[in-house]
Order: structure tokens, then C-alpha cells, then sequence
């Protein structure tokens, strides 16, 4: 994104995996979508995932109804710091890579999208709730501490 910035190109990156979209125009970010998040809390999303293959579409760009004057560098810039913080928080339960989805966290909004009793990615589970990030990891590890909510090492 930032090398796209700065040639200043139009592009439109897509991870079609992931339903990832983010529209660059002369450099500068339109249009950013990871789901149905937008903007900035889609942004954040995007910059979690470690993993997934995307595509860049360079000169075409799809019509944006609504669009954002972003500068990448700037939001990356802006997102950093908090993004070390959950990264930080994420990588102190390294060894807990998944959440069993019980009814106390398909109570949480976006949660829904998950089945009951099944066994995600923790950093698929958290990107995918509503809400501030760093909130919603620490409500998911209170569940944990409680005992309400599982983290497992593997996929069982």
C-alpha cells in the first residue's frame, strides 16, 4: 500500500479470501473495506491478518460511492501504536492460537458468524467482532479469566 502511495498509482487491492477490498487513487485510499467493516475500523482489521493471498488491479479502479481522501502512511502511522498494543497482548497468549466458540462469546456483536462449539483462529475470532479492538480483546480474555471462554493451542 505504501509503495503504491507513493507512485501515486491507482490500484485496487483485493484479498478475495478474506473480502478485502481497499481502492487506492493517485495514491491516497478511497475506499477500504475488510467484511463489513469500513474505513479506518477496517483498516485496523486488514493490518491484523498475517495471512492470505491478494491481488493488485493497477490503472482500472471501480467507482467509489462513498469516498475517503486517506493518506496510507498517515493512517499507518496512526494505527501503529495501537496496534503494538494488541499485537503485544496477542503474542503473551502465543501459545493459545484458538477460541472454542461457546454462547458466552457468540454473545458478543459479530461474533454471531461463528458456530457453536467450533474452534477458530483467536485473531480470526477478534478481528470479526463489532467494536473497538482493544476493548473486545480485553472482554475476551475477561471471559477467559473467568473461565467462561477456552483457549486452545491446537485445533482439536
Amino acid at each position: 500500500l505504501q509503495t503504491i502511495e507513493m507512485g501515486k498509482k491507482n490500484a485496487e487491492v483485493i484479498v478475495p479470501d478474506l473480502d478485502i477490498q481497499v481502492i487506492l487513487e493517485n495514491g491516497r485510499m478511497i475506499f477500504c473495506r475488510f467484511k463489513d467493516f469500513k474505513d479506518m475500523d477496517a483498516l485496523l482489521r486488514i493490518l491484523l491478518v498475517d495471512e492470505g493471498h491478494y491481488i493488485v488491479r493497477f490503472h482500472h479502479i471501480p467507482r467509489v460511492v462513498e469516498k475517503r481522501d486517506i493518506k496510507i502512511t498517515e493512517a499507518i502511522m496512526m494505527v501503529t501504536a495501537y496496534m503494538d498494543e494488541i499485537n503485544s497482548t496477542i503474542q503473551k497468549l502465543a501459545t493459545w492460537k484458538y477460541i472454542r466458540v461457546n454462547p458466552e462469546v457468540l454473545a458478543l456483536k459479530g461474533a454471531e458468524r461463528f458456530e457453536t462449539g467450533g474452534i477458530v483462529p483467536f485473531k480470526h475470532f477478534l478481528i470479526a467482532l463489532h467494536g473497538d479492538l482493544k476493548k473486545n480483546l480485553e472482554t475476551v480474555l475477561d471471559l477467559v479469566r473467568k473461565k467462561n471462554v477456552i483457549l486452545l493451542k491446537e485445533r482439536e
